[in-house]
């Protein structure tokens, strides 16, 4: 007797009659039992990473974000809300979003510290969390006001953009500077290289990027260390003679050196003619265009100065009405 039924043949499996139903796991051809067995004895003694104690629950990147979404469409309710929202509803719909989001980064705070298990991190207790929490939610009129600056930066540096919707929402770029900034809206300190570092890393790299970003690079990772909360001088100054790099002192720092005095002999007199040509005649042999040929500098005897006169305008217009009677009868 074959029992039938009314329900949809996707709710219900049925193996046909003719053939035999499956194995059971643990006599299958995929050998379960076996393969489970040394799972658990990989997990529990071979390959154990489990801490000792409790088990701790680790962040949910799926709840991260969504508390990233939230906050995006906290910040740019109508781009990344809805578009549809007025003055009346804007404010309702900000502070739900807002009251999600915050209540679950509350939580992911708390549980991120009792994952790491030190009880000296910020977080570790739930008090502590909420109070962090708090302290994240004051500072994101502050994150806008810098997100508004960041996109008009963008619209002015981009010829092809139209409008500022488009950077907003089209561009990745701008989500990538959005969650940056809410990455580090609740950080004391807004950045981990001090206007001093910055001038020290361009004193060693003189603003070529390759080497700002070997620097930077190598700084983080000495600063984590050492675990130290920021990058300092002394980090830049050991990441640099690592690197086997120079220091470009600052023009005006430069430590000062004595020097010694130098002698500077005076020039010799120049005998001038009245046409201009420097002229030498002390000893008759110069050909009045500054050549001598036997002088030397060790017997030369510091020349008075004399003026030597002209041809006259006599003398030089009979030579000019010779060629020109020259040119009369070549003609």
């Amino acid at each position: 007797m074959t029992s039938t039924s009314t329900s949809s043949p996707r709710s219900v499996f049925r193996w046909p009659m003719s053939d035999n139903p499956p194995e059971s796991p643990s006599g299958g051809r995929w050998q379960l039992d076996r393969i489970v067995a040394e799972l658990r004895l990989s997990r529990e003694e071979t390959h154990s990473i489990r801490r000792d104690g409790e088990a701790r629950r680790a962040p949910s990147r799926e709840a991260l974000q969504a508390i990233l979404d939230g906050l995006t469409e906290a910040l740019f309710p109508r781009h990344y809300g809805q578009f549809d929202l007025d003055g009346e509803n804007i404010d309702y719909f900000v502070g739900n979003r807002l009251s999600i989001a915050l209540d679950g980064l509350c939580d992911q705070i708390h549980r991120g510290a009792r994952f790491v298990g030190d009880e000296l991190i910020p977080g570790y207790r739930r008090e502590d969390a909420v109070e962090l929490t708090r302290q994240f939610g004051e500072r994101l009129p502050v994150v806008r006001g810098l997100l508004i600056s960041d996109l008009r930066a963008a619209f002015v540096g981009d010829p092809a953009a139209r409008n500022f919707p488009e950077i907003l929402i089209g561009y990745p770029g701008m989500t990538a500077i959005i969650h940056h900034r809410l990455a580090q809206a609740g950080l004391p300190q807004q950045s981990l290289f001090s206007d001093a570092v910055i001038q020290r890393v361009h004193e060693y790299s003189e603003g070529i990027p390759r080497l700002v970003n070997s620097i930077c690079d190598a700084s983080l990772q000495t600063g984590f260390a050492l675990h130290s909360p920021e990058v300092t001088i002394a980090i830049v100054d050991e990441v640099a003679k690592d690197l086997d790099l120079r220091r470009l002192v600052p023009r005006g720092l430069e430590p000062l050196e004595p020097m010694e005095p130098v002698m500077v002999a005076p020039p010799p007199p120049v005998i001038r003619q009245t046409n201009g040509h420097a002229a030498d005649f002390t000893d008759g042999l110069s050909n009045g265009n500054g050549y001598h040929p036997t002088r030397s500098t060790e017997s030369r005897v510091p020349p008075t100065e004399k003026r030597v006169p002209l041809e006259s305008y006599a003398s030089r217009k009979k030579t000019l009405s010779f060629f020109a009677q020259l040119m009369d009868r070549w003609k």
